[in-house]
């Protein structure tokens, strides 16, 4: 199954890199990223949490986001805890449509949900990642959402770091739509010097 990554559009890519390079979503340096099976060196750190600090920038991502999936079927929205949760709330109040959330740890007190917010069995998720590396937190989040009854074919993925993740999600009969890779990060910079 083939992925779409987004073409030119109002808001580009290409400023929207420089941008997030700008406020230090992007950086270089000697990282650790954690990983499913234990941890990885990186010299590039992506921090998109960083993106909710400015609200121009929130609202051009958010916009992104409705351009990718505006003629995908879907009735719910849910970001992948935690880093995703306000790209989920941002689209859903831009096209008006409900969210929920995928636990990664249930309570074992009050409800003992693992998915939380009003939903239906059959009811259709898209799903948001922000940053996507191996995979392992879009896997968990389909696999709640579908344990619970709800359908996942769409991922909208921020940035696809190019390390596997994609694949595996594919795999797990995910259709993913990425913004961004961090190929892409690297010419833009690179062009910009």
């Amino acid at each position: 199954m083939a992925y779409s990554v987004m073409q030119e559009r109002t808001i580009s890519k290409e400023s929207l890199i420089e941008e997030l390079y700008d406020i230090g979503s992007i950086q270089f340096g000697d990282f650790v990223l954690k990983v499913s099976d234990g941890y990885i060196n990186t010299p590039i750190y992506i921090d998109m949490r960083r993106i909710m600090s400015h609200p121009y920038l929130m609202r051009k991502v958010i916009s992104l986001i409705h351009d990718i999936t505006k003629d995908l079927h879907y009735n719910l929205v849910c970001g992948v805890p935690y880093s995703a949760l306000p790209y989920a709330v941002g689209i859903s109040l831009e096209i008006n449509k409900p969210m929920i959330m995928a636990r990664q740890i249930v309570r074992h007190y009050a409800t003992c949900r693992a998915i939380e917010g009003n939903y239906k069995e059959g009811d259709i998720v898209l799903l948001i990642e922000d940053v996507i590396v191996s995979g392992a937190s879009v896997l968990l989040a389909t696999d709640i959402l579908r344990n619970g009854g709800l359908i996942v074919n769409d991922v909208v993925i921020l940035c696809d770091r190019e390390q596997g993740g994609l694949k595996k999600i594919v795999e797990h009969g995910l259709c993913p739509y990425v913004v961004f890779t961090i190929s892409d990060i690297l010419n833009v910079l690179h062009k910009k010097n």
